[in-house]
């Protein structure tokens, strides 16, 4: 028994012994497990993050090269206007008579387009040649003064910037580099241009691609295809925004170079826009080039008249004795204070902008206009004809391109008229009250307006166009009040004249005296003006897109459901009113039932009883006293 018992519990430690191996063996086997399942799982997620940046990276290079072609392909459209940019910038910084050359091969540039290679190589050259000839004249090979015949006019030996070598554009600095800093970047973008060309004209032949015939950076991109999303919106622009918008952005910036101007070339400028503001398209086209013509003139006789004549020739002006603002105002040479140059910077950028809507106007005239860009001309069809309207929909299909519509074509309206009342209220004066009335009685009319004919509408859209031009102008020709007779207002007791127009002078540095006319503060200047203008040119171009018919054919559904739903209402009462005119009615009807029924009991009641109805109140009250 005793072996037996000793057997057994030697059995027992040894499967004891075993159990336990097993058990270390099944943990061993589960760290083993979970390390490979560990191993697996990083190994994973690198190959996922692995996978995920070679897409990303395909995605990239897939886009790259269509995104390079477009950029050269936008760079190569504008590198012309950014090299005259570049020019006429320097040409103006530094007037001079070497500058002036500059001046006439930028003209030739923007009336000759096709001879801009040419031109700008003449460009080059001539550069080359000043910065030769300043550099020469630094290293004292020539004198510092010329032997000039003396003036006998001090004004022209004080104020006659020095020399005439000055005027020429010959002038010792101490700092080289900086003085012909300009001239290194003429340099610069025009050898630019050249690299863009050259890499053009070899990407075409190596591709087996012709010419463009138009300025668009996506051929794919026609004025179907613009309204199938955001995107393809987007690009249409990027390749017509100025053919289809060109006209609106040419006024804007006329505007804008006369209110930076405020002298009697703005008024020109904004006499010039009057004339063609208001004329339908064709008849536009057809003055536009003597627009820009005259431009060309003035532009030059500004640069003439900001060089002036050299001090060699000892002439006085004419105008030397007038008021200083007077000859400012009038943009006259001057000895002492010539006319800044940094107008007609903006002289220029209206003169370039104006001869790209020229082209435009050239390839309108062709009989199949431009390819891919549609028209330009005012909605022809009415909301009768609305099944003849050549773009779709917006209201129907909610997308982002549908929705930025509805936020420009159905709102705009209400917002022009919110700034329009802001110019008028933030400004006490006769032309902002105007305003003001002008806003309310658009208002007024509502959506009843909107809903009018597009000629009615446009006409009546032009009187407020009209009137903010007018007070543009206005303003800049009272600056000839505010700014050089201020003072014989004053004296003469007429300040009221500019007081009740709100008009302050503008030009840069002017403090008036203490006894000239008392006039507001206005530090705003002419910005609210200018966002009128902005935004009623905008509301204009609305209302004569194909566009804004779909929007007068929701406004007329609104109307036919809020009458119709008026209908309903008048209906429903008028169904109440009846049924209780019925039941009224029908009461009556018992009343008068009941009471025959009671009247037939009484003359039963009296030809029984032989009591006989009192005729009288009289009767009555003895026939009473009777029986009691």
């Amino acid at each position: 028994m005793a072996e037996m018992s000793g057997r057994q519990s030697d059995g027992d430690d040894q499967e004891g012994v075993n159990e336990a191996a097993e058990e270390e063996q099944g943990e061993g086997e589960e760290g083993t497990s979970g390390d490979a399942t560990d191993k697996a799982a990083k190994k994973k997620s690198k190959s996922w993050m692995k996978n995920w940046f070679a897409a990303k990276w395909r995605q990239g290079k897939k886009l790259y090269n269509p995104a390079t072609v477009a950029l050269w392909r936008f760079v190569e459209i504008h590198i012309a206007k950014i090299v005259l940019f570049t020019i006429f910038f320097v040409a103006t910084d530094q007037i001079t008579f070497f500058n002036g050359v500059l001046i006439l091969i930028i003209f030739l540039a923007i009336l000759f387009p096709l001879l801009m290679r040419l031109l700008s190589l003449g460009s080059l050259f001539w550069v080359s040649i000043v910065m030769l000839a300043k550099m020469v004249y630094q290293i004292n090979l020539i004198a510092d003064e010329v032997n000039f015949p003396e003036c006998d006019d001090e004004s022209i030996t004080t104020h006659g910037n020095g020399s005439t070598l000055v005027w020429i554009g010959l002038e010792k600095v101490d700092n080289f580099s900086s003085y012909v800093g300009g001239y290194v970047g003429i340099i610069v973008i025009i050898i630019a241009q050249s690299v863009v060309w050259l890499h053009q004209r070899q990407y075409r032949k190596e591709n087996g691609l012709e010419e463009p015939k138009y300025s668009v950076v996506f051929f794919d991109i026609t004025r179907d295809k613009a309204d199938e999303g955001l995107i393809s919106c987007t690009k249409f622009l990027i390749n017509y925004a100025f053919y289809k918008f060109g006209l609106e952005i040419c006024f804007l910036f006329t505007v804008i170079t006369t209110s930076v101007r405020l002298d009697v070339y703005g008024v020109i400028f904004m006499l010039l826009m009057v004339m063609m503001l208001f004329l339908r398209r064709q008849k536009v086209a057809i003055l536009w080039p003597f627009y820009a013509l005259c431009l060309v003139v003035l532009l030059l006789l500004a640069y003439a008249l900001s060089l002036g004549l050299p001090p060699a020739l000892c002439y006085s002006y004419p105008w030397a004795g007038l008021d200083e603002r007077l000859v400012e105002w009038l943009y006259l040479p001057d000895y002492a204070n010539p006319p800044t140059g940094k107008f007609i910077l903006t002289d220029f950028i209206q003169l370039l902008l104006v001869c790209l809507q020229w082209d435009v106007f050239r390839l309108e005239k062709r009989p199949e206009g431009i390819q891919g860009g549609g028209d330009n001309y005012e909605a022809s069809t009415d909301v009768e004809n609305i099944a003849e309207n050549p773009v779709p929909n917006f209201n129907i299909k909610r997308t982002y391109l549908n929705i930025l519509k509805i936020l420009i074509f159905n709102f705009n309206f209400w917002v022009t008229l919110a700034i329009v009342y802001l110019a008028g209220t933030l400004r006490i004066s006769l032309l902002g009250f105007i305003y003001i009335i002008l806003a309310f009685i658009f208002l007024w009319g509502g959506a009843d307006f909107l809903m009018k004919p597009t000629l009615v509408k446009m006409r009546r859209w032009n009187v407020l166009l009209g009137y903010c031009v007018f007070v543009i102008l206005a303003k800049v020709g009272l600056q000839l009040m505010t700014c050089v007779f201020s003072h014989e207002l004053a004296e003469s007791g007429h300040c009221w004249v500019v007081q009740l127009f709100g008009v302050v002078c503008f030009q840069t540095g002017y403090i008036p005296p203490e006894d000239e006319c008392n006039l507001p503060a206005d530090s705003a200047r002419m910005t609210w003006d200018i966002v009128c203008f902005i935004f009623i040119l905008i509301q204009r171009r609305i209302f004569s897109s194909n566009y804004f018919q779909y929007v007068v054919l929701d406004l007329q559904e609104e109307g036919k459901l809020s009458s119709k739903g008026a209908e309903l209402i008048n209906e429903i009462l008028a169904t109440k009113v009846r049924n209780n005119r019925l039941k009224e009615q029908r009461i009556l009807e018992n009343v008068k039932r009941k009471m025959a029924k009671i009247r037939d009991n009484q003359a039963k009641l009296a030809h029984t009883t032989g009591w006989i109805e009192p005729k009288t109140h009289g009767e009555g009250k003895t026939v009473v006293a009777v029986d009691f």
